[in-house]
């Protein structure tokens, strides 16, 4: 009797452990990438149908995620208290910033920085005010397109293949104009590989400005994509072909330093233990960080 109990107890925290971790595994997949239905969560995860429902309850009841009105699920902001001790924005100010701040005054064209949320990419910081050379063609700042921005192609062509995946099947269930070429993943995964392999991103014939051009990469810590940095050149000064060969091994060595400072544990991304202790000061350039909107 006594063995039947242990057994029974032992049975009972194994499932526990294994309804947190899908539980996690879910929070994480829409932390990533939102909103998400359950349809989309069964073909990402391979968990049943009713499993994640269950799960999506339990999270909605604790406060965790919500549910909008066409039935996709999103975090919600009680998940920033999860991560309370770590800033969200903090690497961006005291690691990218200083760096970015350091590309820019080296090449003297403007650099944008930009991080994935939701279905797109969101610039976060920006040297436009303050390059050598100004930049006033307009920007947009959030949702922007993960196939067709500049931003978007780097992150997913140099991220990992699994990342890669989750991402596009996320895209292809979005029901966006400009996400429809995620339905094409042979075609999709041929312009992601021709941009790794050049070394480079640049925009979609959709997203083109006239008078700016750009060239964009990812910021990875291991194989994990966490942001993407551009130049951004008049093409009244230079030629979108010249580029490359002029600034590519600056932003490569850029984002290849950020990348080196910070570290990522599958769900926050945060300064790498061996950079604390060589900090560079950031405090004027903190007050520039674009908290265009507040972080979910």
């Amino acid at each position: 009797m006594m063995r039947s109990g242990a057994n029974e107890r032992a049975a009972t925290d194994a499932g526990d452990k294994g309804s947190l971790i899908r539980g996690l595994e879910l929070l994480r997949l829409l932390n990533e990438v939102y909103p998400l239905q359950v349809r989309h969560l069964h073909a990402l995860t391979g968990l049943p149908k009713p499993t994640i429902s269950r799960l999506l309850a339990i999270l909605c009841a604790t406060g965790y995620v919500q549910r909008d009105d066409t039935g996709g699920y999103r975090p919600s902001s009680k998940v920033n208290a999860l991560s309370a001790g770590v800033s969200s924005q903090a690497w961006i100010t005291e690691v990218a910033v200083p760096a970015i701040d350091r590309l820019s005054r080296s090449v003297q064209w403007p650099s944008d920085f930009a991080v994935f949320e939701g279905h797109g990419m969101a610039i976060r910081y920006s040297t436009r005010a303050t390059a050598p050379i100004s930049i006033t063609a307009p920007i947009n700042t959030s949702d922007l397109p993960m196939l067709e921005s500049d931003f978007g192609r780097a992150y997913l062509a140099f991220g990992s293949r699994e990342q890669r995946r989750r991402i596009l099947d996320a895209l292809a269930h979005s029901g966006r104009p400009h996400d429809d070429a995620a339905h094409d993943p042979e075609r999709t995964g041929e312009l992601l590989d021709g941009i790794r392999a050049r070394g480079f991103a640049t925009r979609g014939d959709s997203f083109a400005f006239v008078r700016a051009s750009t060239i964009a990469v990812a910021i990875t810590v291991g194989e994990q994509s966490v942001a993407a940095l551009n130049i951004v050149c008049s093409t009244r000064v230079i030629s979108p072909s010249q580029i490359p060969e002029r600034y590519l091994a600056p932003l490569q060595q850029t984002a290849l330093q950020i990348g080196r400072a910070l570290s990522w544990d599958g769900y926050v991304v945060t300064r790498g233990k061996s950079a604390r202790g060589n900090a560079v000061p950031a405090a004027p350039a903190a007050a520039r960080i674009m908290q265009l909107e507040g972080r979910r």
